[in-house]
Formats: structure tokens, C-alpha cells, sequence
């Protein structure tokens, strides 16, 4: 089999190697071996890390979400990021969703702000409206009891249709009827 090797010595640690042929270089039956212990290792030891944490800390108030990258170098990369963070991204995603753009999310922001303010004005105004009602009814007193009709003798209005008719006697509501 011929697999070009990496040109360093063995003193040399792998990175010195020089950084402009690595993409032309492959790597060896060897390297490959060893970075598949080292990544097998990394499991291992982040295994036995997450077995040893206590479940859920009682004073912790927003739980980490681990993400865990291959790296391809023999070692994982752990990325935390609490919940927090991770429902904000998915906001800003399906924001962009619905918007498109962020410059028609920032319009819809300005516009739903200009209605708030608009909305608080009114609300402001009607209070205002309120209050200046209150005042000024509170200066007289208006006759709000219920008027009772008193109605005069009945007055017969078309005898053909069976029509009457009866007047309120304190205030002249007219009160038309027909009797079967």
C-alpha cells in the first residue's frame, strides 16, 4: 500500500507539520488508529464525567443543553447553551420565517411599538373623558327614577280594525292597541 507519510520527525509534535501540504497529505493506517483511541477515549471519559454530575442542581434555575461536536482531530468539542438560548434561536428563526428579512422584522417592530403608543394615548383620553364626565354630572342631579304611566279612559280610534287609543295623563305617551 502506498500512503505518503506526514514529513516531520519524531520530535517534531503532528501540528508543526507543515500546515501548507495538509491537504495533500493523507494520514497513515497509524494516525488513523490513534485518533480513533483518542475519540473513543473522549466518549469514555465524557461518559464517566455526565454518570458522576448530580442529576439537576437545586439552585440551578435554567437547565444547559450540551451539544457535542466532532472535532475530526481525535477529541469532541462541548458546546453548553441553556434553554434560554436555544428558544431564542428558534424565536429569530421563525421570526425570519414569517418576516423574511430582519429589515421587515425591525419594520414590524417600530409599527407595532407606534401602535402601542397610540393605544396607551387612547387609553389615557378615554380615562380623561371619564373623569371630566364624573365631575360634571356630579354638579346635578338627574331625575333617574322610573315614571310610571298613568293612562286616561280608552278612545276608540277605527272601529273597522278594532283600533284604541289611551294617553298618559303625566306626560302624553300615546299608547295605540287593538282588542280581540
Amino acid at each position: 500500500m502506498d500512503v505518503p507519510e506526514a514529513s516531520h520527525s519524531q520530535d517534531e509534535p503532528p501540528d508543526a507539520a507543515n500546515s501548507s501540504n495538509v491537504s495533500s497529505v493523507s494520514l497513515t493506517p497509524h494516525m488513523l488508529a490513534k485518533i480513533e483511541r483518542n475519540r473513543q477515549r473522549a466518549l469514555m471519559l465524557r461518559q464517566a464525567r455526565l454518570a458522576s454530575r448530580p442529576s439537576s442542581a437545586p439552585e440551578a434555575t435554567c437547565a444547559k443543553v450540551a451539544k457535542i461536536i466532532d472535532s475530526g482531530a481525535g477529541f469532541f468539542i462541548e458546546e453548553e447553551t441553556t434553554e434560554d438560548e436555544q428558544q431564542e434561536k428558534r424565536v429569530v428563526k421563525r421570526s425570519l420565517e414569517v418576516w423574511g428579512s430582519e429589515e421587515a422584522l425591525e419594520e414590524a417592530k417600530e409599527s407595532r411599538e407606534e401602535n402601542r403608543d397610540v393605544q396607551k394615548q387612547k387609553r389615557f383620553n378615554k380615562k380623561v373623558k371619564e373623569l371630566r364626565r364624573a365631575v360634571r354630572s356630579s354638579m346635578f342631579k338627574k331625575d333617574t327614577s322610573i315614571h310610571q304611566h298613568v293612562y286616561g279612559p280608552e278612545e276608540l280610534l277605527d272601529e273597522e280594525e278594532d283600533l284604541y287609543r289611551k294617553v298618559c295623563q303625566t306626560c302624553g305617551h300615546e299608547l295605540t292597541f287593538e282588542k280581540m
